[in-house]
């Protein structure tokens, strides 16, 4: 199916198309496996001895999860430290099953008071860290067994985020207690959830991209909690990002039948900036790592301000042969021997070709630039008035 028929059948029930491995591939691609399997039973095309046999288990490890999240919050209220659960399981519990949609962690946000013994709680019951893995904003827990936990004490970064300190306030206030079978868990009221969902949103569509789950979750999100579509728009419109929201409700209402209430400010369906995110977004996958196209052009944005400037060999020895500054926090022998410096060229160059989670084209990417590709993405992040992320080595 061609990426229009991929949105068409997420938005309709009665789509009899029986669904081939490459279409499979697509939906896995973006996390949607048990939601396609779903949708595929509902229209009465797929396996159904399949699914019925594989549902109780469907439905079983999302109670697993609801009760791990429980569990955790229990902990957390016992030493009288707030917290809140964030997306997860708050939005499956708004998809029509909420087991077909699918996780891969758990984000939980405490105040930055209570974030050292948060960790020392967490590490009680049973999970462990890295300190390589924690940054100045959150750690990463494990269990065995179990999905990792992201612990978050600051979600925005208010020196380039200057409603951040505004925002998260609000997102404090008056949380709401979700109740499960297995117990309760804190989230935040659902506005200014939402509104956070979006940035979160925004903020993967500016590193690398997002996929189509992202959409079903602010289209499922929003129905379900009856979102003021206007308020919404008029908080992105203070920030600087209301072309951002436009596209996005667009997108939910156009392309995945999302009821916006007769939003009279939607865009045109068929407009350039609005068939370029739909592909963009189909193409990259659940956390916008779907495509070499894709990473390509990521890869690019970094460079092509450069090539502007410079001429190409100028550009590609830098590539090729960074200056000690951009390379030295990753080959700490520089620190000590600075004459090194061509074994670091030679020990990085090795490392990027030999490296079995980048395909051919991301190792050479710059010499083989998917210039149409690019062009669009400049046009869509220009029309957005989104800025390109910036990388580091």
């Amino acid at each position: 199916m061609q990426y229009k028929a991929y949105y068409d059948y997420l938005r309709e029930n009665t789509m009899k198309k029986k669904m081939g491995d490459e279409d499979y591939d697509f939906f896995a691609n973006h996390n949607l496996m048990l939601y396609a399997y779903w949708k595929e039973y509902m229209n009465g095309q797929g396996d159904a001895p399949f699914f019925k046999k594989k549902l109780f288990m469907y439905k079983i490890d999302y109670n697993k999860i609801v009760e791990v999240l429980c569990e955790v919050g229990s902990a957390l209220e016992e030493k009288g430290i707030r917290y809140l659960v964030l997306k997860g399981v708050v939005i499956a519990e708004t998809y029509p099953e909420p087991f077909t949609r699918s996780m891969g962690d758990y984000d939980i946000l405490v105040h930055s008071d209570d974030f050292e013994l948060a960790k020392e709680t967490l590490q009680e019951i049973g999970y462990i860290t890295e300190a390589k893995l924690n940054t100045y904003k959150d750690a990463t827990f494990f269990r065995e067994k179990e999905l990792s936990i992201e612990l978050h004490h600051a979600l925005l970064n208010p020196e380039i985020e200057p409603y951040a300190h505004t925002f998260m306030k609000q997102l404090w206030d008056h949380p709401i207690k979700i109740e499960t079978p297995k117990g309760y868990i804190m989230a935040p009221q659902p506005r200014m959830h939402f509104t956070y969902i979006v940035l979160h949103m925004m903020k993967h569509l500016k590193e690398a991209g997002f996929g189509i789950r992202f959409l079903l979750d602010f289209k499922y999100f929003a129905q379900h909690h009856d979102i003021d579509h206007d308020a919404q728009l008029a908080f992105f419109e203070e920030i600087g990002y209301s072309e951002f929201y436009r596209s996005v409700a667009t997108l939910c209402h156009y392309y995945l039948g999302m009821n916006s209430h007769d939003v009279s400010w939607l865009y045109d369906p068929e407009s350039p900036v609005i068939r370029i995110l739909a592909e963009y977004v189909a193409e990259g996958g659940s956390f916008g790592h779907g495509s070499e196209r894709m990473r390509i052009a990521t890869h690019y944005d970094k460079y092509k301000d450069a090539f502007k400037k410079k001429k190409s060999i100028s550009v590609y020895k830098e590539l090729l042969f960074p200056p000690l500054s951009a390379i030295i926090e990753n080959y700490k022998y520089l620190e000590r021997c600075r004459f090194l410096l061509p074994i670091a060229w030679l020990h990085r160059l090795i490392k990027k070709v030999f490296n079995n989670r980048k395909g051919i084209k991301e190792k050479f990417f710059i010499f083989a630039q998917d210039k149409e590709f690019v062009s669009k993405k400049e046009f869509m992040m220009s029309a957005l008035k989104l800025k390109n992320h910036e990388f580091r080595d």
